[in-house]
């Protein structure tokens, strides 16, 4: 007897003598219905049909639940979790107080770090400095900006081109808990590398009753640690005022 050539289903030679059609149909009937059912093994909405391990047959993934995404595992295709990308996760809240803050032990975990200074100030008119792993290093950070300042508008006062042994936050004049509504940022890239310098960016807001002044910076710290810790620190060694938290980036 015949058979095909993909799934070898029996059918009659061209020179057979079928004493039996009906039977001979039959036969080849079921063995498509059976290799068709093996290709098609779904029961119910939403299954996906895959190759399995065995000729000619397919196995079937339930549907995955609201959310989840295909991807694989073990070498077949399986339903998951996406996984976390660009979520922010709080690592620490710390009230700024003395003359310096340490941010320490910082985990190694995440893409970039952003920090938010709210209602800051100092005892005594001065610049809020940070430095990474207290690091004090002659020109040890080298960034770009501008700033902007006047009383009720703002003038350009230009770029400011800067190497040092930190990074100026935010710079602050007649500071008092009650005139000052004052916020920062800070963003850290790759901080965690240990092949790079370390790219950072600020943005700051400083008023009074008589200023008011915003500035932009961006620059590198010039060094290829991990940054482990964070520095919050000021020139003139004054009280510091205030609340910091610390984000890591998924």
């Amino acid at each position: 007897m015949a058979t095909t050539i993909n799934y070898s289903w029996v059918t009659p030679d061209d020179t057979s003598l079928v004493k039996d059609g009906a039977a001979a149909i039959r036969s080849l009937g079921t063995s498509i219905d059976t290799t068709t059912k093996a290709l098609n093994p779904s029961t119910t909405l939403g299954d996906i049909e895959y190759r399995s391990s065995t000729a000619n047959t397919n196995t079937s993934l339930g549907i995955g639940t609201t959310g989840q995404i295909l991807t694989v595992s073990g070498g077949v295709p399986s339903w998951a979790a996406p996984a976390a990308s660009g979520g922010m996760t709080l690592i620490s809240t710390t009230t700024l107080s003395g003359t310096s803050t340490t941010l320490s032990s910082i985990p190694g975990t995440y893409k970039a770090l952003i920090l938010y200074f709210r209602d800051m100030y100092c005892s005594t008119a001065d610049s809020f400095r940070i430095r990474f792993n207290s690091d004090a290093t002659s020109n040890a950070y080298a960034y770009t900006g501008s700033y902007f300042e006047g009383n009720t508008s703002y003038t350009d006062f230009g770029a400011m081109g800067v190497l040092d042994t930190s990074v100026m936050l935010q710079q602050q004049s007649t500071p008092t808990a009650a005139a000052n509504d004052n916020a920062a940022t800070i963003k850290l890239y790759d901080y965690a590398n240990t092949a790079a310098f370390k790219f950072f960016e600020s943005d700051s807001y400083m008023t009074t009753a008589s200023r008011k002044q915003i500035e932009s910076k961006r620059g590198f710290w010039k060094n290829t640690s991990a940054i482990s810790s964070i520095l919050i620190t000021n020139a003139g060694g004054y009280t510091q005022n205030g609340t910091v938290l610390l984000y890591g980036v998924a």
